[in-house]
């Protein structure tokens, strides 16, 4: 059994007679404070000083995975803002075209140079065009609302982000970094003839 020796001192408070210590004064008075500390404690303050260490660096750990989680997620957003970009300039390109093409058809129909079936495909197309640019503009708002709320902005701040240049190795700098498409096959061999 391990036995915990402790010094204890205590605490008193009290007047000085005049004939314990004749040179006190007369409104003089003695104290003594005191404090209980273990001698011996196996090894439990070393402890607790090792287990608070750890505790504070698995806080630090945390707070560092939460601070890489939303840099991650702001970059996650900035690219769908960039995809829903992207989709809204697609469908608002293919939607001038169909409008053309919408055009076109209704002055052929008009000249009685196609049927009035083709006519009704030409509108429909249009309309999937502006259903498709619809839909592409509510898909940028909400990336960009996504974006915008990490960032502790109104979320209906408009965002016009500048896209990710592609990053090609030069494949003329270190040949270990080509790949099968940069690299063209050998000629192919020359037949033989056999006698």
């Amino acid at each position: 059994d391990i036995v915990f020796h402790e010094q204890r001192v205590g605490a008193e408070l009290g007047h000085v007679r005049s004939e314990a210590l004749p040179f006190a004064q007369q409104a003089g008075a003695l104290v003594r404070a005191g404090v209980t500390v273990p001698l011996y404690t196996s090894g439990r303050l070393g402890n607790a000083v090792q287990a608070a260490d750890a505790t504070l660096q698995a806080a630090r750990q945390d707070s560092e995975r939460t601070r890489q989680d939303v840099k991650l997620a702001t970059a996650e957003n900035y690219i769908q803002v960039l995809r829903a970009q992207h989709l809204l300039a697609l469908s608002e390109s293919n939607l001038t075209t169909l409008q053309a093409h919408a055009q076109d058809v209704q002055a052929f129909l008009d000249r009685g140079l196609v049927a009035r079936a083709d006519w009704l495909a030409a509108q429909t197309a249009l309309a999937s065009a502006e259903q498709d640019q619809l839909r592409a503009n509510t898909a940028l708002r909400i990336a960009q609302a996504a974006y915008n709320r990490p960032l502790g902005r109104d979320l209906g701040t408009p965002l016009q982000l500048e896209d990710i240049a592609p990053v090609l190795a030069d494949a003329g700098t270190d040949p270990g970094h080509r790949t099968a498409a940069t690299t063209s096959p050998p000629p192919p061999a020359a037949p033989r003839a056999e006698v």
